[in-house]
């Protein structure tokens, strides 16, 4: 049973690593989204899962079950996809999760790997000031006193 090998490596993630709460908490998360998602698709075993198709779509089913952040009194927004960091994490745990089916010979090879699924992520490069806020904040530098003391001279530095 898909629920029962899940089981299997959550167990064996808290024999890695008993104090990681957090860890487990998302692994969790995992396992509800899997269970759900193969009771829908009809998947009762992880060996009929055994392919790149159910995997991509299991990828692809992945929404944002918090939209609100726990905000009450706010309309509820329509699903959207998970965060590209979030998506990237999960994939991460479902690929643990296909190494360890794969070593139980569950599955034949991991179905999540880079070849079948991948995630981009795109962080946008951010300058925390402009060219005019440092030109400020150097010319502010001549008020900074070090015990009554200006115009230190690694005051710019």
């Amino acid at each position: 049973m898909l629920s029962e090998a899940l089981e299997d490596w959550i167990t064996a993630k808290q024999v890695e690593n008993p104090n990681g709460i957090a860890v487990h908490r998302h692994h969790k998360q995992l396992q509800c989204r899997m269970v759900a998602f193969a009771a829908v698709n009809g998947f009762e075993y992880v060996q009929q899962m055994d392919s790149a198709e159910p995997w991509q779509k299991f990828r692809e089913s992945w929404s944002n079950e918090n939209p609100l952040h726990n905000k009450k009194g706010m309309p509820t927004p329509k699903a959207k996809t998970v965060a590209q960091t979030t998506a990237r994490r999960m994939l991460g745990q479902v690929r643990q999760f296909h190494r360890f089916c794969v070593g139980r010979s569950w599955l034949s090879q991991v179905w999540a790997g880079r070849d079948y699924i991948k995630v981009k992520v795109t962080i946008d490069p951010k300058d925390p000031f402009s060219d005019e806020d440092v030109a400020e904040i150097l010319n502010h530098i001549k008020y900074i006193t070090n015990g009554g003391k200006t115009d230190q001279l690694n005051a710019q530095q």
